[in-house]
């Protein structure tokens, strides 16, 4: 090792200069981060404070009945749109090596036009069904993520950027016990506002863009019917500042930038010197040429009696007793509406499944 000498070693404030229109800067402050929390855990480790893990799951198997309970303690996830774009760019391959599509030989066409098929007979379709689930078996599925912080940001390289966070508390519990299914969620306290990112300039810079709201989802399948859904929303209170207009702008700007832009695209030049020159044939097995599959009249191949499709009623409820969506003015956090909007919602929709089948 040799000594860091006076001359090499770097002056204070050259790290973020020289890495402010870099990737590596991100890591270096996660990195610097990632040292502070290890010494934070150490220090906890020593106070007699167990550590506490991101994910605990815990499963447990009897038999043919399965138990799984998972559970996400809170985390902390920040997105910026210029920063995944970059990463997108490095994995993306240049755009000059295009992947080649080889040739594809050219077949003879065949004279099919007198050809029949016959369709296969309705009755084989049954032998190919699943069979159901074996109605002792019982999965039970709980999972609860505890208020996990994502953070979309202007800027990487600025801790004072704008910001926009989303926060919730997620609980879902699944029950399923052969054809019956039991499910039960709550969305607590979802909400989503914008500050700036310096945790010591947060509290004073939040503004709510959606108020906290409760999301319930309740649903079973009674006897011999389908998947019956509930789902209530509580009030949802939305507001639309010029601060948050201008964050949402600023990243469609940035997602909406080439990558290439700096590199100019050079148009592909068709030869048209041998358009009118003599060619021989070429037979191509198209579409249009083939000839259509006919079922004969008298072909038997309708075996019995189709056996009908059995439709499950199901039925799902939507209910959004208020929904107030304010328009505001002003700089920063101190705006006032001036326009609002106040609605609800109540729909029901019934036999998805069968409908969705038809196309």
């Amino acid at each position: 090792m040799f000594p860091l000498q006076a001359a090499d070693a770097p002056k204070k404030g050259n790290l973020l200069k020289t890495r402010k229109n870099t990737l590596v800067y991100p890591f270096i402050i996660n990195f610097m981060r990632s040292l502070s929390e290890d010494s934070l855990s150490v220090a906890s480790s020593d106070s007699g404070i167990p550590p506490r893990s991101m994910i605990d799951v815990t499963y447990q198997q009897t038999g043919n009945d399965m138990f799984a309970d998972i559970r996400i303690f809170s985390f902390t996830l920040i997105l910026s749109v210029e920063y995944l774009m970059k990463i997108a760019e490095f994995f993306s391959n240049p755009a000059d090596q295009q992947t080649s599509v080889a040739p594809v030989g050219h077949k003879s066409v065949k004279n099919t036009n007198n050809a029949v098929t016959p369709k296969p007979s309705r009755t084989s379709r049954s032998s190919q069904s699943v069979e159901a689930t074996n109605p002792s078996s019982q999965i039970t599925l709980n999972l609860k993520v505890e208020q996990p912080d994502i953070i979309l940001v202007e800027h990487m390289d600025n801790i004072d950027s704008k910001a926009m966070i989303l926060n919730s508390e997620i609980v879902v519990k699944l029950r399923m016990s052969g054809e019956h299914q039991v499910i039960n969620g709550v969305i607590k306290d979802l909400q989503l506002y914008t500050c700036n990112y310096n945790p010591a300039k947060r509290a004073e810079t939040k503004g709510n863009v959606l108020h906290p709201v409760t999301i319930s989802l309740a649903g079973s399948t009674p006897v011999g019917k389908g998947l019956h859904l509930e789902l209530l929303v509580e009030e949802v209170l939305l507001r639309v500042s010029p601060a948050t207009i201008e964050l949402l702008n600023s990243v469609l700007v940035t997602m909406s930038k080439s990558p290439t832009s700096d590199e100019a695209e050079e148009e592909e030049q068709f030869n048209f010197a041998s358009l009118w020159e003599q060619k021989s044939f070429r037979e191509s097995d198209f579409w249009f040429l083939k000839g259509d599959d006919a079922l004969e009249a008298t072909e038997d191949s309708i075996v019995g009696q189709p056996v009908p499709k059995t439709i499950l009623q199901e039925l799902c409820i939507i209910s959004m007793p208020s929904i107030v969506i304010t328009l505001e003015a002003g700089v920063a956090n101190k705006t006032l509406p001036f326009l609002l909007f106040e609605t609800s919602l109540k729909g029901c929709a019934k036999n998805w499944a069968s409908q969705l089948g038809k196309f």
